[in-house]
């Protein structure tokens, strides 16, 4: 009760008990290209019961050696969304700096983009003032409007070059069985009921949180939809 905010169905417990769970560690190389490019290795710890992100330590520094495998099983695969959807939140902290870095960059190019064909404008201006006729104020016109279109052009160029693609390559996968205690909780919601499982860890000695199953964040703080009584976060209810 102390963990866990219910926005809008009361949910009771019914029974806790130990069971064992798997634990996916997923590892990503995240790699941002633009003018310059920026690399990370990203981990993405997730309970495959769940597919909530978990806190764990790094089990690759536990010097177990690696075991090769083929493609993925079917069932292992179900929580690579997850785990792309939580690296791709870390990312955005984590890459802060390098975009901030290259938005930076950008605004100054821009600037002197701008300063440079506004001069070519003005110098223009100062020429066509010494004789004003009609003929040299068409021409004046036309190009202003040539300058103003090749300034827009030029920029689109920018804005292209200082684009960010990310990649994000799975490197690795760490399976870990664990044994764990579930709570059984018995949600209430209007005439609908579901049973639904909250997992205490026995590494990090905490309840674990539940996953929005629209948006896939962590939370404990938890609506539940009104057709099957699916998890929702408070952004997505």
């Amino acid at each position: 009760a102390r963990a866990f905010t219910w926005l809008n169905a009361r949910v009771r417990v019914q029974a806790a008990e130990p069971t064992r769970t798997e634990y996916h560690t997923w590892y990503f190389l995240a790699t941002l290209d633009s003018a310059d490019r920026w690399q990370q290795v990203v981990r993405v710890n997730v309970n495959a019961s769940t597919d909530a992100e978990v806190p764990l330590p790094d089990l690759m520094d536990a010097g177990a050696p690696p075991v090769e495998s083929g493609d993925l099983p079917a069932e292992h695969r179900c929580t690579q969304l997850s785990a792309v959807r939580s690296a791709i939140r870390h990312l955005d902290l984590q890459s802060r700096p390098f975009v901030e870095r290259l938005e930076g960059r950008l605004g100054r190019d821009r600037r002197r983009l701008q300063d440079y064909y506004r001069s070519l404008l003005r110098e223009d201006s100062r020429r066509a003032a010494r004789r004003v006729t009609e003929q040299d104020s068409a021409s004046k016109a036309a190009k202003a409007k040539a300058v103003e279109l090749e300034l827009r052009r030029k920029l689109a160029e920018l804005d292209e070059r200082y684009a960010c693609r990310l990649d994000l390559t799975p490197l690795a996968l760490v399976r870990t069985d664990c044994p764990a205690l579930a709570v059984r909780c018995h949600v209430l919601r209007r005439s609908a009921g579901r049973t639904i499982s909250i997992f205490w860890n026995a590494l990090t000695k905490e309840l674990e949180p539940l996953c929005c199953s629209r948006c896939g964040v962590s939370t404990f703080t938890l609506a539940f939809s009104d057709d099957r009584l699916t998890t929702c976060c408070a952004s997505c209810q």
